[in-house]
């Protein structure tokens, strides 16, 4: 018995054993990723026995990364590889997964970013705009989440081109158009060859052009004031050119009848006005001009239309501009009032053209709410001295309004003149006299006053004083301990500043003085961890919530960075959303902004939804893609409504409380606006892409207009014809001289029409119908004091 047991185990160890082997099934959860998305692949261990899976990823520069996936759950996992654009690795992933002795590899594409850059010439000269049109498969078409692209100019030796700035552009559509002054150019840079390199994420492309010198300039501008009339309505002509070197030139003239007219034309100035007092406009067409001057000669027209014809409703928009003086130096600002018949959809547009007929930068105006509306701009300090034209467009309309350049540039102050502005009193502004900020992502102000703020460009954070002054600097580009790459968002608490890291996946937080402390919001585990984080808030427990621009939930934190929940998109309409841009909170509560959807959602902070409030649009209780919000200590809720350029103030209910701004780079104005904070004294910072910070007081410092409910009625039976002017303007005398609204009292000139224009009967007609707000309204009676046609006892 013995003899075969032992024989038995003898057999057993000399005949091999047969081993049931493992498989590993990799699967990546996509085809094709996005160039700036994170890599996924799902795994799956067949006979799994326990223990770490091995990985290695070969790059598609060559280089590798390795790594491990400790203790799979069931047999499975996903194994997320944290990256972004920035890196640059396009193309074909290969990936080896190592389980005892199996291997698996598989090949994981992401698509590459594909930017093509073409100019309309080759060669430039003086007076041209350069138009540049980039086209590229990877945008992102929220505006406020896009990244921004960065053309810079350099000379044929590589240095960067004299004074002039880097445009920075948010890549929020597949084509972008851009215009650049050839004459801003030269005006601090050479002739010659130059290089501008545009770069987007870490993907740089060179376009190479010139700048031409040419033999002689002989360029003459020709344009009548308007480009559309009514029948028989004076034309009034203007001619500029850059040097006289003749006394007469010659107009022709040509009808739409065909008759041909000719004008000895005197030239004692560069600049000319004729008045067409003379020539028949009654027909109905198109009037060419040609104006013969020495040996050159330029051509221009004009067009007669009849307002009562048929599918004549973008013809009969009109527009007027009226500048507040007819003569400016250099660098100083330009006040101009456009006034228009009715409101159409479109943008106003304007741009300048100095004494040599060089046209510059086109500038977009949001869409006007009343009928009219100012528009301020700062010359440049080496703006061409002599004389020039303001260009309005709006719909298919367009004219323009001569003004003289002449005198010592104005060098621009701390403090420029506020033009026009009606909001809470202006503290301070902080801007590149101070620091050379690249891009103001956002700001935060600290209980203790102290202002901070984010530059994504430089990755650096700047600490103030509640007085504007810089205290301290610190940060550096990078993913290493207390390095920043693409942050988009500041919290600043007593002792502790949070930053959303996005291009590092994480949270970084450093103490007041800069020193690094930690970093959170990635613990390795998908659900719990942040991939793109866009904005960071506290509420009044200590509990952390941060948004992420890839995945539809707030996520939640205590204050050691550890995961303790999430916030979820609910599938109904008012209380879904796809990503968040801001969050802020009130009491236990989170207030969420979405961008896209032009919304704010009100949740618990257990994740129960409670409203939303918010549509597209410009009224009162209206947001046109904001991209910060913030609680005052009054329970308000300021939102920087960067796209009407504005401030808008609502309650917790959603309802309007207050608004100022408008655009432009004054004071008081904005344009688009990247962060808001209400400090402890109830002052409000607000910052915008000009890498300018405002600081205003609490708006319980400005006054409210409020106008009996019975004006409204006079002013819509009045825009309706039901009562006569006499009737409306003694009833705003009536305002006027009860203290109701507060105009200035002026001497008038007689001289001056009594005629009420056609746009103040429009405003009224709107203001009644709930279009335009009061003080709109009242902006509109102040001119007709201003002009005499209301005259204050």
């Amino acid at each position: 018995m013995k003899i075969i047991i032992f024989l038995s185990l003898f057999l057993f160890l000399l005949i091999p054993q047969v081993a049931y082997g493992s498989e590993i099934i990799a699967e990546p959860e996509k085809i094709l990723f996005d160039p700036n998305e994170w890599i996924k692949v799902l795994i799956e261990i067949d006979g799994y026995s326990g223990g770490d899976v091995s990985w290695n990823a070969t790059l598609p520069d060559g280089t590798s990364i390795d790594g491990i996936l400790s203790s799979l759950k069931a047999s499975k996992t996903t194994h997320t590889i944290i990256r972004n654009a920035f890196d640059g690795q396009f193309g074909m992933w290969k990936i080896q997964y190592y389980y005892n002795d199996d291997v698996k590899i598989i090949d994981v594409n992401v698509e590459p970013i594909v930017i093509s850059i073409t100019t309309d010439k080759l060669s430039y000269l003086p007076g041209d705009t350069a138009t540049v049109q980039i086209s590229t498969n990877f945008y992102n078409p929220s505006a406020a989440k896009a990244e921004t692209m960065t053309i810079e100019i350099f000379d044929e030796d590589g240095l960067p081109a004299n004074l002039v700035n880097d445009v920075k552009i948010k890549v929020y559509q597949p084509v972008i158009i851009q215009q650049f002054s050839i004459n801003e150019l030269l005006s601090t840079n050479p002739f010659g060859v130059y290089r501008a390199i545009v770069t987007y994420y870490d993907i740089q492309i060179d376009v190479p052009f010139e700048l031409a010198n040419p033999d002689t300039d002989t360029s003459i501008f020709l344009s009548s004031n308007k480009k559309s009339y009514s029948p028989n309505e004076i034309v009034e002509i203007n001619i500029v050119m850059p040097e006289i070197i003749s006394n007469s030139g010659i107009l022709s003239i040509n009808l739409p009848s065909g008759q041909l007219i000719t004008k000895d034309v005197s030239i004692t100035s560069s600049l000319t006005r004729i008045i067409l007092d003379d020539i028949d406009t009654s027909k109905i067409g198109l009037y060419s001009l040609e104006f013969q001057y020495g040996t050159s000669s330029t051509i221009g027209s004009f067009e007669v239309f009849d307002e009562n014809l048929e599918n004549n409703d973008v013809s009969s928009l009109e527009i007027t501009i009226s500048l507040n003086k007819s003569q400016f130096r250099p660098g100083e600002t330009i006040q101009a009032t456009i006034s228009t018949n009715r409101l159409a959809e479109d943008q106003i547009i304007y741009w300048f053209e100095d004494s040599l007929a060089n046209q510059g930068q086109q500038f977009s105006f949001v869409n006007p709410t009343s009928g009219t509306f100012t528009i301020p701009h700062i010359l440049s300090v080496d703006f061409l001295q002599g004389p020039s034209k303001l260009h309005v467009k709006y719909g298919s309309t367009e004219t323009f309004a001569i003004f003289f350049v002449f005198g010592d540039a104005v060098i621009p102050s701390a403090t420029p003149e506020i033009i026009s502005y009606t909001g809470p009193e202006i503290l301070l502004t902080i801007d590149n006299s101070q620091v050379n900020f690249g891009n103001i992502a956002d700001i935060s102000v600290s209980s203790n006053l102290e202002l901070f703020v984010l530059d994504s460009d430089t990755s650096k954070i700047s600490v103030f004083d509640i007085e504007g002054n810089l205290k301290k600097s610190w940060g550096a580009f990078g993913n290493a301990d207390g390095q920043l790459n693409n942050p988009t968002s500041i919290l600043a608490e007593k002792s502790l500043v949070h930053i959303s890291d996005a291009g590092n996946s994480r949270i970084v937080t450093f103490d007041n003085d800069g020193n690094f402390l930690y970093d959170w919001g990635n613990s390795g585990i998908n659900y719990q961890s942040v991939q793109n984080p866009t904005d960071i808030a506290v509420d009044d427990l200590g509990v952390y919530y941060v948004s992420d621009g890839n995945q539809n939930k707030i996520l939640k934190f205590n204050s050691n960075g550890t995961y303790i929940g999430e916030i979820n998109s609910i599938l109904t309409a008012s209380a879904k959303f796809s990503s968040i841009e801001s969050i802020t909170t009130l009491d236990d509560d989170v207030f969420l902004l979405s961008t896209e959807n032009n919304r704010i959602l009100h949740f618990l902070n257990t994740g129960g939804f409670l409203k939303s409030f918010g549509t597209a649009g410009d009224g009162n209780k209206q947001l046109q893609n904001p991209t910060s919000l913030e609680f005052a200590d009054d329970n308000n809720l300021y939102v920087a409504d960067s796209q009407n350029n504005r401030v808008l103030v609502l309650n917790t209910a959603g309802e309007y409380v207050a608004k100022w701004g408008t655009f432009g780079n004054g004071l008081g104005q904005f344009n688009q606006m990247t962060g808001i904070d209400v400090d402890s004294n109830g002052d409000i910072w607000v910052a915008d892409s000009g890498n300018r910070i405002q600081k205003f007081a609490s708006i319980s410092n400005v006054e409210q207009t409020v106008i009996p409910e019975w004006i409204k009625s006079n002013s819509a039976w009045w825009a309706d014809g039901q009562i006569d002017d006499e009737t409306f303007v003694g009833a705003i005398k009536y305002l006027i001289n009860e203290g109701i609204i507060s105009v200035p009292k002026i001497i008038v000139d007689e001289s001056e029409s009594s005629e009420i224009p056609s746009w103040v009967k429009s405003n009224a007609g709107w203001w009644a119908d709930g279009q335009i707000d009061e003080q709109t309204f009242v902006d509109g009676i102040e001119f007709l004091v201003k002009t005499g046609i209301i005259q204050v006892n």
